[in-house]
């Protein structure tokens, strides 16, 4: 094919092969980078009233907190507990909706499993909930002028079983713990998560695992805190399965569990009534899993969908899901690259203006590799409101072995997109279709190996199809 002579293409092509690429997203670093044993597996609150997020992440054995405004600013950090437990994922912050200032933090330390009470980002009273506890992955909700403490608690020395205990809005406890559900010998739970419908009851979403492999499973609960029906899988068993899953519903009472599969991302209806409504769908398209940790996800009230988030390798991808079947017309966003070598274990907030709050953190090991390690917590702020007719924009696309995610993209005049290699063999961003005559074209960046970078600014309105001459994957992008 003839390639554009060079004085033409600067008329034309924004070109830069450089490693890394710009971000579509307004990204911040929430904590410095910190070295520790424990993950941070950062977690996210939206106040409803407010126009801030807290995010609340591990330190080392300290919990900390801070204050993530809709523009980006921050807060100074704040100490919520220290002498923390050593084990990941084992803490989780709630809002008292009826009174917009009050939290409650729930974290395992030496003693067991605790509730503390936190006020403006000042922490208050601490109560024990279980002694001993240990990994039980506590989760708040609040609801019916209460909190729902939900954990995994140990049963015949595994982490076999789910409890839940109610507590005042001060954190005092009210009645007494209830098991909602226990697995069987040689089973245990392996992660937790917890949705709360627009009438007060809950959804709960866990893995299940055993030696022969692992399933997602739901549990309806009432909102006086009983389980509703059986415990029921989302999907089943497959050897390996490890995933940390979510859930989250609509104003309108429907949800969606979303979870990894082991190299794919899948969401599945769960309606008001509790029950299913279909089956289990893939989002992640052409952008396979390396390495999963959790996903996210996150209704958003005013687009009327919902987000999901996840990551691979060292990037954050994100899609949006229609929110009456959880599918997406577009394969996932590239939403921010690592600062490190892995982008892990996101979560994600949206509020009633659609803005969305993506938090992970960066590590310079893989997921699952013990040992002192460096980490950054990190954050990126999207709103529904950008691209389309607002100005121009810098869109990341990347590119895979072989595909470009996402593969179908819509900016406004004088957006520059960028496409970033992420996979291992080398790719080309070619204007046209496979096949087509030979000739000058628009634009087209050969050589494009794992790293690098091609970014090309559009200038007017139309329909620009491109695709990798060396594996024939296409994609489009659309100029309004």
């Amino acid at each position: 094919m003839q390639r554009m002579p060079f004085l033409l293409s600067l008329l034309f092509v924004c070109l830069s092969i450089e490693s890394g690429f710009a971000q579509e997203a307004k990204t911040i670093n929430i904590s410095n980078a910190f070295t520790s044993t424990i993950a941070g597996t950062p977690r996210v609150v939206q106040d409803p009233s407010k126009d801030y997020w807290i995010v609340v992440w591990h330190q080392g054995t300290a919990i900390k907190a801070r204050i993530v405004k809709e523009d980006g600013s921050m807060t100074p950090p704040k100490n919520l507990a220290t002498g923390a437990s050593s084990t990941e994922q084992n803490f989780d912050l709630a809002l008292n909706t009826q009174n917009g200032s009050s939290y409650l933090l729930a974290f395992e330390n030496s003693a067991g499993l605790q509730v503390r009470s936190v006020s403006s980002l000042q922490p208050g009273v601490t109560r024990l909930i279980e002694s001993g506890a240990n990994g039980s992955i506590p989760r708040l909700v609040f609801a019916s002028g209460r909190y729902f403490l939900f954990w995994l608690g140990t049963q015949d020395g595994t982490r076999s079983a789910l409890r839940v205990r109610t507590l005042n809005e001060d954190g005092t406890p009210s009645g007494t713990t209830q098991t909602l559900a226990s697995m069987p010998s040689g089973q245990t739970f392996g992660s937790l998560n917890v949705g709360l419908k627009p009438n007060g009851s809950m959804t709960a979403i866990l893995l299940q695992q055993s030696s022969s492999g692992g399933s997602v499973v739901k549990v309806n609960i009432s909102t006086s805190g009983t389980r509703q029906g059986s415990v029921t899988p989302f999907q089943t068993s497959k050897a390996g399965l490890n995933t940390f899953g979510d859930i989250d519903f609509s104003s309108q009472g429907i949800g969606f569990g979303l979870w990894i599969d082991q190299d794919s991302v899948k969401t599945r209806r769960v309606n008001a009534t509790g029950a299913f409504g279909g089956g289990a769908k893939s989002i992640s398209g052409d952008a396979l899993v390396d390495v999963p940790t959790q996903a996210g996800i996150s209704y958003d009230p005013h687009e009327m969908r919902f987000h999901g988030v996840w990551t691979s390798g060292d990037v954050v991808l994100l899609s949006h899901l229609d929110a009456t079947n959880g599918t997406s017309d577009e394969d996932p966003d590239l939403f921010a690259t690592s600062t490190l070598a892995w982008a892990r274990n996101p979560n994600i907030s949206t509020n009633s203006e659609g803005k969305t709050l993506v938090v992970w953190e960066d590590s310079e090991v893989k997921p699952g590799v013990a040992g002192s390690q460096k980490f950054r917590i990190r954050g990126g702020i999207e709103s529904s409101e950008e691209g389309g007719e607002g100005g121009p924009t810098t869109v990341n696309i990347m590119i895979g072995d072989n595909f470009y995610s996402p593969k179908s993209i819509t900016v406004t005049e004088g957006s520059t997109v960028t496409w970033t290699n992420k996979g291992l063999n080398p790719h080309t961003v070619t204007a046209g279709t496979p096949g087509e005559p030979e000739g000058p074209i628009l634009f087209d960046q050969d050589g494009i190996v794992n790293g690098l970078s091609f970014s090309f600014t559009f200038t007017q309105k139309g329909k620009y199809p491109y695709w990798c001459e060396n594996h024939n994957e296409t994609g489009m992008v659309t100029v309004k």
